[in-house]
């Protein structure tokens, strides 16, 4: 009886003894888009640093298409003072009585706006940003990213921080484009003050 018993616990033993342990779950290899670094804005353009941003609101800058390697691409400024520049590159001079019209490339710079918007306009602007989502304006945005199409940026004060994004696709994100509107709004009612206030200053013809 007790030799069975031992027999029948040496077969137990041997069974259990050979159940291998669980495999180990396999080393998953990380996957491409892990690999991949995050997406980041190419480098600023030289000729639309600012050298003293500490003031600035907001600021669109569109790079040309290169097919013209004189032209750089457009840019708009707000700042908290109200005050607008442009960067202008296209001057056109029309001819009077009965010349032609003429229109002639100038070196691009930033030029001010004669008029400056009314501290409500700025302070709307200002709200607006404010309102919108932090993480549609910092980064990369927009769907598409081919390094075949020249990014436009978009920088905004966001309380006392400046954050920048750029998007190389037709539309960036919902944000930048909210923006952009706000801008484009703003930077027009500048240019038709600073015509009217050039009109005013303009000498009458005799």
């Amino acid at each position: 009886m007790r030799a069975r018993f031992l027999a029948l616990s040496l077969s137990v033993c041997l069974s259990a003894c050979r159940r291998e342990p669980p495999p180990e779950p396999a080393a998953t290899a990380p996957s491409a888009t892990a690999e991949r670094e995050a997406p980041t804005c190419p480098a600023w353009p030289d000729w639309a640093k600012d050298d003293d941003p500490s003031h600035l609101v907001a600021e669109l800058i569109y790079l040309s298409d290169g097919k013209d390697p004189s032209r750089k691409g457009s840019g708009q400024r707000v700042y908290d003072s109200g005050m607008v520049v442009v960067w202008d590159e296209l001057e056109v001079t029309m001819g009077e009585d009965d010349e032609k019209p003429t229109s002639k490339v100038v070196p691009g710079g930033w030029k001010e706006k004669r008029a400056r918007l009314p501290e409500t306009r700025v302070g709307e602007l200002t709200r607006g940003v404010a309102a919108l989502p932090r993480d549609e304006l910092g980064g990369v945005q927009g769907k598409e990213r081919s390094s075949t199409k020249k990014p436009s940026f978009v920088t905004v004060r966001i309380g006392g921080e400046l954050v920048r994004s750029c998007y190389r696709d037709q539309k960036g994100s919902v944000s930048q484009r909210k923006v952009e509107e706000l801008m484009r709004s703003l930077v027009g009612e500048a240019s038709e003050a600073s015509k009217r206030l050039d009109a005013a200053h303009k000498p009458a013809k005799r």
